[in-house]
């Protein structure tokens, strides 16, 4: 009987079947590939709603988020309800057309707050109202809202809201899909921060219109950054929103350049 033929055994470097890079790296290109992949598809879909929510009519918006209502304690707070419906009348004059109309509204909260819905609720909460120090203020703030109204930021946000949850969770089975997660968001931070910035040129607008003085533009921000320990640095870097420090920065630097300084 002829003896069977055995050939050596491979090493791990002559053996086809073993890769000959570490399997760390090889993680690390992974996530660093698909990672770039899909903040370039975020990016891109940022650009695609930032050109399609233009085309998007007011009317349609209106009819399709006009039956978001937030409820209100205007009557707990009629002073601070009358005093905003008050400024904003001032400010009609001023502002560009539109087919939405703003609904501004008080809620009982001690946390200084306003926000923009869709469909053009405005809501202010008691404790923004009770600390604000001048109608200028208010003005400023209710300016800022104002402009993510006009921008249509809110829609922007849904849209983007949707391409991240489904982009991530299509990435869900990837063990490296924290690390894509957090680059994803590190991209609708931009864009939010942009928003955030073109809503304060917007208000700043809106106070020299109204009141043809800048007086009380970054009285808000100055007490917010004087109550909160913001940092700054990487802080400043990680925030969705412009800190209320450089808010206020940004902003008496326009003041400046407006006044010719």
């Amino acid at each position: 009987m002829a003896p069977i033929y055995r050939p050596p055994p491979l090493n791990d470097r002559d053996n086809p079947n073993v890769g000959r890079s570490h399997p760390l790296r090889d993680l690390i290109v992974l996530a660093l590939g698909t990672g770039g992949a899909v903040v370039i598809i975020a990016i891109i879909l940022g650009w695609t709603i930032n050109l399609l929510v233009p085309l998007v009519p007011q009317r349609y918006e209106a009819r399709l988020f006009g039956w978001i209502t937030v409820p209100n304690d205007d009557e707990v707070f009629p002073a601070e309800t009358e005093r905003l419906h008050r400024i904003f009348t001032m400010m009609q004059p001023h502002l560009p057309p539109s087919e939405l109309t703003a609904k501004i509204s008080v809620v009982n909260s001690e946390t200084p707050n306003a926000m923009t819905l869709p469909g053009g609720q405005i809501v202010f909460t008691s404790g923004l109202t009770t600390q604000a120090s001048s109608d200028n203020e208010l003005a400023m703030i209710l300016g800022h809202e104002l402009g993510h109204l006009y921008n249509r930021d809110h829609l922007r946000g849904i849209g983007m809201g949707l391409s991240t949850t489904l982009l991530t969770s299509a990435l869900s089975f990837d063990e490296a899909g924290g690390f894509i997660t957090n680059l994803l968001g590190l991209t609708s931070m931009s864009f939010s921060r942009d928003q955030e910035q073109a809503a304060d040129r917007f208000g700043l607008d809106m106070l020299y219109a109204t009141y043809n003085s800048a007086h009380g533009a970054t009285e808000f921000f100055d007490r917010m950054a004087a109550q909160n320990d913001e940092g700054g640095g990487l802080g400043e870097l990680f925030a969705t929103h412009p800190l209320s420090e450089g808010r206020a920065r940004n902003l008496r630097e326009l003041i400046g350049a407006r006044n010719g300084q």
